[in-house]
């Protein structure tokens, strides 16, 4: 399916426009005017339809920030901004409003702008959509004059784009006409003002896009190479899709095309065998066009395009049928230059590839994909007997696919565009519907088979996505067009056919990053039906698939349809923009950590974030890994202040300016607080972080009543009875304030280290004495947080399930939060066994858990940062154990990245840069469930290298996700000390449901020796108040021509018989069988079917004379006129639509089928009143 530019639409608008009659007035044609306050003057323009109802005295012209005369609008960009106002006020968003009087200087707090060089037509579906994510993210260009290009300041030779006027979109459709001082530097490019998209009419941001530092979707070298025909239907053949067989001619090679089954390929005008590029032999000759051999320059092996193409048509698998030639260049886009010949004209073929090889990269000719025939309905409902496809008709499929912000190919969008199934398929001669309701007018009633064909191409068109990303991470700058330039977004067209019985899709070629146009007109349908009526848009929106397939974008608010074709694009813009923004950061990060932390230095490095390391150990094993190490002792925690202090020291005199400062380590918490005061970057205060550290300071302050709030419960309810245990003297009033049993453990201490059960007050007594002995005697302190003290808390134990609750929070604001489930601890030590993500909570107990989570942590001032927060849920509720003011530690980030596709650790980057981190909301498509290995327990499986070797294999399978969580060396330091456990490794499998994974992970336990953790396992699982809760799971899949509706023109001939009427004309317009009825007449009066010419000119003349006598003109509207209209006769289902507009706003509509009517009389026999919708907005 084809687009066509915006200014074609519109001039083609003015021709019918200034053809049409009404018969009283005429319509006249009136440049742009400033709006009437009473909507009243109803003026039509070449530029935006027939009416004016907005402000057009505003600012378009050059920016007056910028350091130049401030230059009066072109043309162009008046007719662009009425374009995009008409968009806007049809399909109900206010209107744009001028601000451009006070430039703004401040941006979004997601620092993403989003530069889009186009017309409104090519893009309004994805401006909306990334307002609505990221408010004030998009600026939509439509002047030189508001853009310039600066060297850039990060990466010398190239330069960066700023934008210093733009209209900017934002959530709620809101959009502003905008100056920006200082002007905003560009993070991800869209253009569409190329010369390929504009037909040439636009190219001044060809120029504009080079040599840029930015991100960019779909730079033009790249859409140059989707374009090429011949190097795309190779890809598609290469991951196995279904392509026509194809013979293809190329003057020269600008990519390597090989030779297989379904596609050959000749290169014109070279001697094969002087090239050594290919085996000359009867085959496979050498081809020349015919002015060759008329020059003789030729070689011996030579044969004609005739004779080449006279060969492939004679192919069994091509003889009879029909052959296209297709130009294959940028410019020849859709389907320009392509013709279709029968079965064995070699002749016409031979014309039509000499025609057009001079102007293109290459020519294709290959059969043509003949189509699905219409079959008889022998089920199914009476409309669709009624709606079924005819044979003249023909329709093409188009999948657009997008690039998600994880990397991975979703599609989106599956449309169908009918038309005559002869003639090429375009927008312009089509509208869009969806592609079960196309099969099922083409008689495939079996729902398996529709969707059969459905899946297969949305895996297909993601097989092709896939292995286009691969091809692209292969070129280097230059040949993807810049330093970011990718490609986010394609569309990939199909024909669905009939082979051997099975039904199947057949690729036929690939679009650039304009193939959104049309799947967003289906956007803006839906969007207008769900404003307006009680249609169920949702269902009708989407195929239903296998309950083992799932879509990660189904709607779940009535406002999410609109934008839904481009939303995984639009995701991805915002994270690769965020990304840009953090690559070259300097990020201060106080202590390295462990050997499960080194995961942190090269996915930092690979996000081109430069890290300057505070680390205690000189010869820690981070220091050849980061960008600069400093060795500084930080472990006397009593001499935070100092050591901050000379941190700051330190990077002053070695020149170092950092843009955010952060630790991943529990024991640094208040040191990096500190820093990161002094440095002024953005971070939880010192004091939260010393709160945090403590653990009875934390309960003691999430108890302290404060003013009641009217959304949240009081943070006391959260609260466990709890005491500080300074020295044994205190143990007496601990006792009295702790319910029993109780739980004695370390103030400062992480994981489960001297946790203990006391069920009375003898047990406490005797556990602190020997826990006090026990760590005196401790060689090391810095695992177990004695540096900051020895002291201990009383808590009462809590009943029910243990869950971490992992946290993003910028400025106060809750930004993300993750749930996770817990199994039961190893009594008597209280180290965690199982771990369950997401978790099988119901919603509303999983809701109560994040609510508990983020206030406590707003409680204790933790403001702005990724928190771990390990909750209980009991019978009362939600109940605090204690917060980690760091990323969870062990498997939290690796399984939050792999399910949410979400970076605690990038997040945890951005918001100490002062940045807030773009979080998608999408659920996770699978469960993981995890068994932690302790050396009491599982010591035999990680030091017996066969079973490491079983565990190795297992997750080279995919069958199991092992992790360790120390190295080596350690391991075998600890095999002989278990007091103090920690985990050390981890196994996991990952489930469509919890059930799944509780089987696969019985199973990989037994086989890896780590069966003991199998009773934990089950019961974390038992002890859910809801045993399974089914998700979404099972093979992801993720689901716009802008301007709101389709141009209102007619596919159907009609001709007005307001004069004598003219044979010719009546023969040449309109086909028959025809209908031939009054112009102003209601009902069915004079309603007659005519099958010819003569049948037209007998019902002419007996209807007229007819009309003389009778009696009353009143009732069948003679006092118009006794004018008539032929029309050609309309198959189908016929349907009355009663809507109600007030100032050309669409504010209800009703449908109801009519049944056949009284032939020949032509009046109506029955109404289906059973589908009939109801006002749902603004009655």
């Amino acid at each position: 399916m084809g687009e066509n530019t915006e200014l074609g639409n519109m001039l083609s608008a003015v021709d019918k426009v200034e053809d049409c009659q009404l018969g009283v007035n005429e319509l006249a044609v009136f440049a742009p005017k400033t709006k009437t306050s009473d909507y009243e003057q109803g003026d039509a323009s070449i530029t935006h339809g027939t009416y004016i109802a907005w402000e057009t005295e505003v600012n378009l012209g050059g920016p007056s920030t910028k350091k130049q005369q401030v230059q009066k609008p072109e043309q162009e960009v008046a007719m662009f901004y009425n374009s995009l106002q008409y968009t806007l006020y049809e399909t109900g968003f206010p209107e744009t409003v001028d601000r451009t009087s006070t430039p703004r200087r401040n941006m979004n707090k997601e620092q993403v702008v989003v530069a889009v060089l186009s017309t409104p037509y090519e893009c309004i579906g994805m401006l909306l959509e990334c307002g609505h994510q990221v408010s004030d993210s998009i600026h939509l260009i439509f002047s030189p004059s508001w853009v310039s290009k600066e060297p850039s300041k990060d990466h010398p030779g190239i330069y960066s784009m700023y934008v210093h006027k733009a209209i900017t979109f934002h959530r709620g459709g809101f959009t502003y006409i905008d100056e920006f001082s200082p002007p905003r530097r560009v993070t991800y490019l869209v253009n569409f003002f190329t010369n390929a998209i504009t037909h040439g009419l636009v190219d001044w941001a060809s120029e504009m896009e080079r040599n840029l530092d930015c991100q960019m979707s779909s730079s033009i070298p790249l859409c140059d190479m989707i374009h090429d025909k011949l190097w795309t239907r190779y890809l598609m053949s290469k991951v196995g899709i279904a392509v026509p067989e194809t013979l293809a001619y190329k003057i020269e090679s600008k990519r390597m095309v090989p030779n297989s089954d379904a596609i050959r390929v000749c290169v014109l005008g070279k001697c094969m065998k002087a090239e050594n590029t290919d085996q000359v032999n009867a085959d496979n000759p050498c081809v020349y066009i015919g002015k060759n051999f008329e020059n003789g320059d030729v070689c011996e092996h030579a044969i004609s395009v005739k004779q080449k193409i006279a060969r492939f048509v004679d192919k069994s698998s091509v003889n009879g049928k029909r052959i296209v030639v297709k130009p294959s260049a940028l410019e020849l886009h859709d389907s320009i230059g392509v013709t279709i010949h029968q079965a064995g004209d070699l002749e016409s073929i031979t014309n039509a590839v000499e025609d057009v090889l001079v102007g293109g990269d290459a020519v294709l000719v290959e059969t043509f994909v003949e189509i699905i025939s219409p079959r008889p309905m022998v089920s199914g409902s009476q409309s669709a007997k009624i709606s079924k496809a005819t044979e003249r008709l023909g329709f093409r499929v188009r999948s657009t696919v997008c690039r998600d912000f994880d990397g991975k190919p979703v599609t989106t969008s599956i449309n169908c565009g009918l038309s005559s199934k002869d003639s090429s398929i375009s927008r312009n001669n089509t509208v869009c519907q969806g592609l079960d309701s196309t099969l099922l007018a083409y008689g495939l009633t079996d729902p398996a088979v529709r969707c059969a064909v459905d899946r297969d191409i949305r895996r297909h068109g993601e097989d092709v996505m896939r292995i286009l990303i691969e091809e692209e991470h292969k070129l280097d700058e230059e040949q993807r067009g810049g330093l970011g330039g990718y490609t986010d977004v394609i569309g990939v067209d199909f024909s669905v056919t009939n082979e051997d019985g099975n039904i199947a899709p057949v690729a036929i070629e690939m679009k650039s990053h304009d193939c959104s146009v049309n799947c967003q007109v289906v956007d803006f349908m839906y969007h207008l039906t769900q404003q307006c009526t009680t249609i169920d848009t949702q269902t009708s929106y989407q195929m239903r698939r296998s309950d083992k397939e799932y879509d990660r974008d189904t709607p779940q608010k009535q406002d999410s349809i609109l934008g839904r074709s481009v939303r995984p694009w639009v995701r991805s813009m915002i994270q690769r923009s965020q990304d840009h923004v953090l690559h070259g950061k300097h990020i201060l990060i106080i202590g390295a950590g462990g050997f499960c932390k080194g995961f942190i230095w090269t996915d930092a490095a690979a996000l081109g974030v430069k890290v300057v390391l505070v680390e205690s150990n000189p010869n820690h094993f981070a220091k050849e890994q980061v960008y600069k190490f400093i060795n500084l002792d930080i472990e006397d925690h009593t001499q935070e202040h100092a050591n901050a202090q000379e941190i700051v020291k330190i990077l002053h005199n070695e020149g170092i300016t950092v843009d955010g400062c952060l630790t991943f380590w529990e024991y640094y918490g208040p040191l990096a607080a500190l820093c990161a005061e002094l440095l002024k970057t953005k971070g939880s205060s010192y004091a939260a972080a010393c709160i945090a550290k403590n653990k009875s300071y934390t309960q003691a302050t999430i108890r302290a009543r404060n003013a009641d709030v009217a959304h949240f419960p009081i943070t006391s309810l959260y609260s466990a009875a709890s005491c500080h245990i300074a020295s044994e003297a205190d143990i007496d009033q601990a006792c009295n304030i702790a319910n029993f049993p109780a739980i004695l453990k370390l103030e400062y201490a992480s994981g489960a280290v001297g946790v203990n059960m006391c069920k009375n007050e003898d047990d406490v007594r005797k556990t602190y004495t020997a826990l006090t002995n026990s760590l005196c005697a401790m060689e090391s302190e810095y695992e177990i947080g004695l540096g900051f003290g020895n002291t201990m808390l009383l808590m009462e134990y809590l009943d029910g399930s243990e869950h971490d609750i992992d946290v993003v929070i910028f400025e106060r604001k809750l930004v993300a939060a993750f749930v996770s489930d817990n199994g039961p601890t190893n009594y008597p030590s209280y180290t965690e066994t199982v771990a369950l993500m997401p978790s099988n909570l119901p919603s509303d107990k999983q809701a109560q858990l994040v609510m508990a989570a983020y206030q406590c942590c707003n409680k204790i001032g933790l403001s702005n940062g990724v928190y771990n927060v390990e909750m209980k849920m009991t019978s009362d509720g939600p109940k605090l154990i204690e917060i980690n003011a760091r990323m969870g530690g062990g498997h939290i980030r690796n399984w939050i990245k792999r399910l949410y596709g979400v970076d605690l650790m990038k997040c945890a980057m951005l918001i100490s840069c002062g940045i807030k981190p773009y979080v998608p909301k999408l659920p996770p498509a699978e469960f993981l469930l995890g068994v932690n290995l302790i050396l009491s327990e599982h010591g035999r499986i990680l030091t017996n290298n066969n079973l490491r070797k079983v565990l190795g294999d297992l997750q080279a399978s995919g069958d199991v996700i092992f992790m360790m969580m120390e190295d080596e060396a350690k391991l075998k330091l600890d095999a002989e000390s278990t007091q103090y456990e920690q985990p050390y490794a981890q196994i996991a499998v990952k489930g469509r449901n919890v059930d799944e994974c509780r089987q696969k992970l019985g199973k990989e336990a037994k086989s890896s020796g780590a069966s003991t953790s199998v009773q934990a396992m089950r019961q974390l699982l038992s002890q859910r108040i809801r045993a399974t809760r089914r998700p979404p799971y099972g093979h992801v899949t993720r689901t716009s021509r802008t301007g709101p509706l389709p141009v209102c023109t007619s596919r159907r001939p009609v001709t007005s018989l307001r004069k004598p009427i003219s044979p010719t004309l009546a023969r040449r317009d309109v086909d028959f069988p025809a209908i031939l009825k009054l112009d102003y007449a209601t009902g069915a009066v004079g309603v007659n079917m005519c099958k010819n010419e003569d049948d037209v000119r007998n019902k002419y003349t007996a209807l007229t004379n007819s009309l003389h006598t009778m009696e009353s003109e009143y009732e069948i509207g003679l006092n118009f006129g006794n004018t008539m209209l032929l029309m050609e006769n309309l198959d189908g289902s016929e349907h009355n639509i009663d809507v109600v507009i007030f100032d050309r706003k669409l504010v209800a509509a009703f449908v109801n089928d009519d049944g056949l009517t009284n032939y020949p009389a032509y009046t109506g026999t029955c109404h289906n009143l059973a589908i009939i919708y109801s006002l749902t907005l603004n009655t």
